[in-house]
């Protein structure tokens, strides 16, 4: 089974949600932790989290250089997923959508079709998060739907095709290094979006490597589809809504499974 580290950039914005890593087996991972760690040799920093950098200090640049071409040559591949609140956040606002239309939850879907490309149909893999206290409950509940319609895809069901999407769970920076060069390709992916020619988007290049890069985007037309099909997108006032989100989290009221009766209903 192959793992997916991953981190996120922009989910607290109505803009730009990118989430991005790598992917690869045990043995490249083992390799990535080795020389990952011994890629801060003589560098006064012990872990990388690159929104942290200056940007000013060749110190960071040549550790930025060293490092960044590490995941490629261990043989891990680059996976990113995205969307923008922006594009259907107007059909959302003030209603009970609103509470599980978290870009970081949305971008989860672009992301597993961008695994799913860039590895074996024979292959399955998990998905291992950076501790998300705000949202992971969404994104929990995002993964089940997820894993849900996978598991009713014809071609599953025929046996054609297995599911490769197993499970997920969440760490600590402090178990793990393995974060960090998600880190350094979510900040780079987002960088080069926004500004190109920026220096923070030119100096977090090596972690590009031959630019290889499996990467899918919920587009404007699907995501507005989604939410045109979506239950619950009667607007509330700001009442409302906090008690719909304490009936969400005691599991009195499920917006997902709604949404995917009213899926088969149409389908």
């Amino acid at each position: 089974m192959l793992s997916v580290y991953l981190d996120e950039c922009g989910q607290e914005t109505k803009g730009l949600v990118i989430v991005s890593g790598f992917v690869g087996d045990e043995d490249a991972w083992r390799g990535c932790s080795r020389l990952w760690r011994e890629g801060f040799r003589g560098n006064q920093r012990k872990s990388l989290h690159v929104s942290e950098l200056k940007f000013k200090f060749q110190s960071e640049r040549k550790l930025l250089a060293r490092l960044g071409p590490i995941p490629e040559e261990c043989g891990l591949k680059r996976v990113s997923g995205s969307v923008n609140v922006a594009d259907y956040y107007d059909l959302v606002k003030g209603t009970v959508a609103e509470l599980h239309a978290h870009g970081y939850s949305l971008a989860l879907a672009p992301l597993q079709l961008a695994i799913e490309a860039a590895i074996p149909k024979d292959e399955c893999y998990e998905l291992i998060f950076e501790e998300q206290t705000a949202l992971g409950f969404y994104r929990d509940k995002m993964l089940g739907l997820l894993a849900n319609i996978s598991s009713r895809h014809p071609a599953v069901k025929s046996g054609e095709k297995k599911v490769q999407l197993v499970s997920w769970k969440t760490m600590t920076k402090r178990q793990t290094c393995l974060f960090e060069p998600a880190d350094y390709l979510c900040y780079h992916i987002a960088h080069q979006a926004a500004d190109p020619g920026s220096v923070r988007s030119d100096w977090t290049r090596p972690i590009m490597g031959n630019g290889d890069i499996s990467i899918r985007h919920l587009t404007r037309e699907f995501a507005r589809h989604l939410f045109s099909i979506a239950p619950s997108l009667t607007p509330q006032d700001t009442t409302e809504l906090e008690e719909f989100k304490r009936q969400i989290r005691r599991g009195e009221y499920d917006p997902w499974e709604e949404l995917l009766q009213e899926k088969r209903a149409r389908y």
